[in-house]
């Protein structure tokens, strides 16, 4: 998708922020993010960052993703801290990414999440 100079548009920059929460009585996790659904309507960078949770609480650098839209996400890159998790995504077609984003605690307890993205492409 080139503009009208021939160029390629830099990808646009989606900041999407991620809470997790302990349930007292449980202990379970429960991790969440706003927006969601995170609409991509033009090749994006998604940056997931970990705003409300407790130190020990941070992202691991897998995702799980349907065979069939592999070619839509890049690989996860997780920040040093482990509080952010960025992918690219090429958003070249209309469909709906099943995605599972994996966070973990200091017990090494496995915290999924299913950010819904979807693709909406322009133009």
């Amino acid at each position: 998708m080139k503009d009208n100079n021939g160029l390629i548009p830099p990808p646009t920059f989606i900041n999407i922020l991620v809470k997790a929460e302990c349930d007292a009585g449980s202990g379970a996790w429960t991790a969440y993010c706003a927006p969601d659904p995170i609409v991509v309507t033009a090749p994006s960078i998604l940056n997931f960052q970990l705003v409300a949770a407790p130190e020990h609480v941070v992202f691991k650098d897998i995702i799980d993703k349907t065979i069939t839209r592999v070619k839509q996400l890049s690989p996860p890159t997780v920040s040093r801290d482990g509080k952010m998790l960025t992918l690219s995504n090429m958003a070249s077609e209309w469909v709906t990414l099943d995605v599972t984003l994996h966070l973990t605690d200091k017990d090494q307890q496995d915290l999924p999440m299913d950010p819904q993205i979807r693709n909406e492409p322009q133009g």
